[in-house]
């Protein structure tokens, strides 16, 4: 056959992974099998969005119809039109994709110009046609003539950018145009966006172009990698200040941060930089070392990996490094610490003390990666057409949800945010999933793809709904009423109501969350069946706040009506706790067959554990050795407000400790005369509230009310704080006193305390204890497999 490997050319020219497996392959297609390849590289710059478009419109236009067989890797080279297209995936746009969340940027555009609001609407109608590409570009064209004025919505990375590349992805990663689906790493085919629905790409290991892989000596550590900021050679340089072995650092490789590291690296002369080396020089600096540290975040798959097995020599890396992580078993292979450079330097000097384990971590290193070879790539690329279709999850048929929803999916921020989008991202792999949410007064309608095989439809409530939603909310003391008034109001929403339409009549079931929105739905429903998604019990929540006035009495009647109807009419009410169940078994008469438990959960593998050791090396490094902190994490959320309140009562009879509130709990008592040991920071980003929950040293739940269940328990234990809580704020849950956590009165919370902190032996059993039955019963995947 003749094949061709299309590739990007990058602007300007750099060597790395990618271009080592392009000649790899093609070297053994050419050499080792009946088949002749060609490499065509296209120059492909990325230095703005009008560069990134034209790469992507370049690529679009190549005729390769010549070949019996095209091979594309990465963006944009992947937009070649051939009927046997084989996808070896190595990443997408990585800043557009997995690594946009780190920008802060917008997830969607929100452009005024009228022409880009023309362009996103032609996208959203022409998703997966390669027919609509001609116009697409011609209307870049006429967009790039005007330029200067477009400016600030035209940034790379951005959001616009981000949607024009996910839109010609989505042409040019069609399921029905690719012929076959392999990745080079588990760590790229699982990640979120990568493949379509119900794809499994098949795994290909691909070895090294070094040629002679040996090991000699073991004479210093070696590491080579680009010098950019994903390497984390910094991580290495910082670590090295840590180490007590006199051993030396030889790091190879060029790039933007080389300046950088070597003024950081200055003064220690046991670290050096050797450029750029070849192939040569390479294969003896691996022979050479002890061991090769290699930290990257996330990496797609990590060569480096491979080439030190292969030498027999061990790798030193972290959690977080992905693709490394598919060959270094910890223990076994190697070794792998959290990313920090203490641990990292731990783990040097470790090896530097045992060379003996150093080498038989190393030989088993060896024989993990023996069996990567190319015969084994292009055999997998270029197996029969039959054989190379995707295997799938589940058939080819897959239903569709339809979702209502009064707020937006994501970001996901508070409690029931949270756990929709965990449990509708996981449900997506079985069903095709719409969700439709209320938007947030102002905002421009919006249609996001949230992860494979789910979207949401965000469309803001009309001027008249706001007028009326005002008028409720005044007649209440301004109490948010955008949930409970909606039954009355959905109407003045048409365009809202037109989306849910739509999204059910394209459904084979529907989900209600919140019975809010069950009116709306009931307008619209051909009758599919419908599913009630109960996350707390309404009538008992707002009870509280709505009771107190003759307008609040008369929207609660409104409450008990909609949430008997919703109980009455669903197929299956999902409920947070079986005493959710026993509830609405009391009020509603709802029979136990036809509740199912659905519990709150916590992605546990998102939530790093952090033993009390490894918590006390942090506090040190932050200069807070001396300080007990205690945390309560919390949204603005009537039941949240008021726990507040509590803990700064416990705060005033703690004045040794220091207390600190996450979220926006903590904005809504802003003004209120609150204990001086009581900190506020609001709702902060992932990175900080990471950072807190690994020095905390105790976490509350001062919980007097409320319904449902409370995710924050969850969130505590998977990260290992010892627990303290009042018996209302376990409700729900199968974490047990003397366990897992701690239960008590609120008033004995002082008491409590102190006692929790005397006895630390008792704490880390209880933690330690209570991360495990978080993993078994209230991990997302877990519940998500359940329901």
């Amino acid at each position: 056959m003749k094949i061709a490997i299309v590739a990007p050319s990058s602007v300007p020219f750099a060597i790395g992974g990618a271009e080592a497996l392009w000649w790899g392959l093609l070297e053994h297609l050419n050499q080792e099998t009946p088949h002749q390849a060609e490499l065509i590289k296209v120059p492909s710059p990325e230095g703005n969005f009008w560069e990134v478009l034209e790469s992507y419109r370049n690529f679009s236009r190549l005729d390769l119809g010549h070949f019996d067989v095209v091979v594309s890797t990465k963006y944009p080279a992947w937009m070649v039109a051939h009927p046997r297209h084989v996808v070896y995936l190595q990443h997408r746009l990585r800043g557009l994709y997995d690594t946009y969340a780190l920008t802060g940027l917008p997830q969607t555009a929100h452009a005024d110009a009228p022409a880009l609001v023309a362009l996103r609407e032609f996208m959203a109608l022409q998703e997966g046609r390669r027919d609509a590409l001609v116009e697409f570009f011609d209307r870049i064209a006429e967009l790039s003539a005007r330029r200067d004025e477009l400016r600030e919505d035209t940034g790379f990375p951005g959001p616009l950018i981000r949607e024009c590349v996910h839109f010609l992805d989505g042409i040019g990663l069609a399921p029905t145009k690719i012929a076959r689906w392999t990745a080079i790493s588990r760590n790229v085919a699982a990640r979120p966006g990568y493949f379509p629905p119900g794809v499994e790409p098949l795994v290909l290991h691909h070895p090294s172009n070094l040629r002679r892989l040996r090991g000699a000596d073991e004479r210093h550590l070696f590491t080579i990698a680009r010098l950019d900021t994903a390497k984390r050679i910094e991580l290495l340089v910082r670590a090295m200040r840590h180490v007590q072995a006199p051993v030396p650092l030889r790091i190879a490789g060029t790039g933007p941060e080389e300046e950088n590291l070597r003024r950081l690296a200055d003064g220690d002369h046991r670290i050096e930089f050797l450029g750029f080396v070849s192939d040569r020089d390479a294969e003896q600096l691996y022979a050479d070392a002890l061991a090769v540290p290699y930290v990257p975040y996330d990496e797609d798959y990590g060569l480096v990996t491979i080439e030190a097995m292969a030498c027999g020599k061990p790798v030193i890396t972290t959690t977080d490094a992905g693709g490394p992580n598919e060959f270094v078993e910890p223990g076994v292979t190697g070794l792998c610490v959290e990313p920090h450079p203490r641990r990292i330097a731990d783990a040097i000097d470790l090896l530097c003390g045992d060379r003996d384990r150093a080498r038989s971590l190393g030989l088993a290193g060896r024989e993990r990666v023996r069996g990567i070879t190319w015969h084994g790539v292009s055999e997998g690329l270029l197996g029969e057409p039959s054989s190379a279709a995707p295997r799938r999850r589940t058939p080819a048929f897959r239903s569709r949800l339809a979702v209502a929803t009064t707020f937006p999916v994501h970001p996901a921020e508070h409690g029931g945010q949270i756990r929709l989008f965990e449990l509708l991202r996981r449900l997506a792999e079985r069903f095709d999933v719409e969700v439709v949410a209320l938007g947030r007064p102002g905002e421009s309608p919006r249609r996001n793809e949230l992860a494979p095989g789910l979207v949401e439809v965000c469309v803001p409530p009309s001027d008249a709904h706001l007028r009326a939603e005002a008028a409720v909310s005044r007649s209440l003391e301004w109490m948010p009423v955008t949930d409970v008034a909606l039954p009355a109001l959905y109407k003045l929403s048409p365009r809202w109501l037109e989306a849910l339409e739509m999204a059910v009549r394209r459904a084979h079931g529907a989900i209600v969350s919140h019975p809010f929105t069950w009116p709306a739905l009931e307008s619209v429903s051909p009758g599919i069946p419908f599913f009630y998604d109960a996350q707390d019990v309404e009538l008992d929540l707002k009870g509280r706040a709505l009771a107190g006035s003759e307008a609040g009495q008369r929207l609660l009647e409104d409450v008990r009506q909609v949430e008997e109807h919703c109980c009455k009419a669903s197929s299956l009410v999902f409920v947070c706790s079986s005493e959710d169940g026993a509830r609405f078994g009391d009020l509603y008469g709802l029979a136990r067959e036809r509740s199912v438990v659905v519990p709150n959960g916590v992605d546990a593998g998102a939530v790093q554990y952090v033993d009390p050791e490894q918590r006390v090396e942090r506090k040190r490094s932050l200069g807070l050795g001396d300080v007990t902190t205690g945390l309560f994490v919390g949204s603005w959320h009537p039941p949240n407000i008021e726990a507040v309140r509590s803990l700064s009562s416990v705060a005033d009879r703690c004045p040794e400790m220091r207390f600190l509130v996450l979220g926006g709990a903590g904005n809504a008592v802003a003004g209120e005369s609150l204990a001086a040991n009581l900190g506020r920071l609001g709702v902060v980003d992932v990175e900080t509230k990471e950072i807190v929950l690994g020095i905390s040293d105790v976490a509350l739940n001062p919980m007097s009310w409320g319904s449902g269940t409370n995710l924050k328990m969850l969130e505590y234990c998977a990260a290992g704080i010892p627990v303290l809580t009042t018996e209302f704020g376990a409700r729900g849950l199968t974490l047990r006193d003397g366990e897992h956590l701690w239960i008590a009165p609120l008033e004995d919370f002082p008491q409590a305390l102190r006692g929790i902190l005397a006895d630390r032996s008792e704490a880390r059993r209880r933690v330690e204890s209570a991360r495990v039955w978080v993993e078994r019963h209230y991990d997302w995947d877990v519940i998500a497999e359940g329901l």
